[in-house]
């Protein structure tokens, strides 16, 4: 497994704007529809779409939006009611993978979801009528930027300048993730602190600089792309670290949150580590 003691991890950036709303006013959203799921978001005052979230039945979901070159539909159900209804509704992954692939879309999106009982995550790559995925298999890890990876997609995919942001983020994850990289990867080793480190890199491969620790939005690594909400899961545990507040967001500390904690239910294993300085 990819990570140190076998348990999935699931990180993600939510990259936006210098919007001083969503900056500074992160709300952790805690909600349990009547004969569904319990489950949490993170966005901001008055948000009801959901980018990300974490599950009482072990489920994780984010997205990364995507640009298509054509395939997409004004009539269908957009990405973030898909992943309302996944955490509300879902407890296993292949229930999930069934749904997605059946359901009338409308958009282009890289969808992130982790089964943390099963041990199992996938990565679609979708537009309105078109969909790729990638289950973790073997080697347990996976990663996705906003753009399609995945041979049956990238036809429907936009061209991308060389150095453009998603693809230097995607070069960059590479190195650090992928187990054949011997050199740069953490494969193996990943646990939550290492996790954070991921989501907190700043070097841009492509010109061997290192970002300024100051810089918000500059599309040139992982953690200054318009960070506002960074984000660590692990849905076995029903635990997460999330960092919010003034940028640079992937600087400031990660504070832990459990899905017992937040509905007053008793927690018997609290996050390890409290927080991620």
């Amino acid at each position: 497994m990819a990570s140190e003691d076998g348990e999935l991890i699931h990180g993600r950036n939510l990259d936006w704007d210098d919007i001083s709303y969503l900056l500074e006013y992160p709300t952790i959203i805690v909600r349990h529809p009547t004969g569904k799921i319990p489950y949490v978001t993170v966005g901001f005052p008055g948000n009801v779409a959901t980018y990300n979230g974490i599950n009482a039945a072990g489920i994780s979901v984010a997205s990364n939006e995507n640009q298509s070159n054509g395939d997409i539909d004004r009539v269908g159900t957009p990405s973030i009611q898909t992943q309302n209804v996944i955490l509300a509704e879902y407890d296993n992954i292949d229930d999930i993978m069934a749904m997605i692939e059946g359901l009338d879309r409308m958009s282009a999106e890289n969808l992130v979801i982790a089964d943390g009982n099963a041990g199992r995550g996938v990565i679609y790559q979708l537009t309105a009528s078109h969909f790729g995925k990638n289950e973790l298999g073997d080697a347990g890890i996976g990663w996705i930027t906003n753009h399609y990876t995945h041979p049956d997609m990238v036809k429907w995919g936009i061209e991308y300048k060389e150095n453009a942001s998603t693809l230097i983020r995607h070069q960059r994850l590479t190195q650090l993730l992928d187990p054949e990289e011997k050199e740069t990867t953490l494969y193996g080793k990943i646990d939550v602190p290492k996790a954070v480190s991921v989501l907190r890199d700043r070097y841009n491969p492509q010109t061997g600089e290192t970002q300024p620790e100051d810089a918000f939005d500059d599309d040139s690594s992982i953690a200054t792309n318009g960070v506002i909400y960074s984000i660590v899961f692990k849905p076995k545990s029903g635990h997460f670290w999330l960092a919010a507040g003034n940028p640079p967001v992937p600087l400031n500390t990660y504070h832990s949150y459990s899905i017992a904690q937040l509905f007053g239910w008793d927690e018997p294993n609290p996050p390890t580590p409290d927080k991620v300085d």
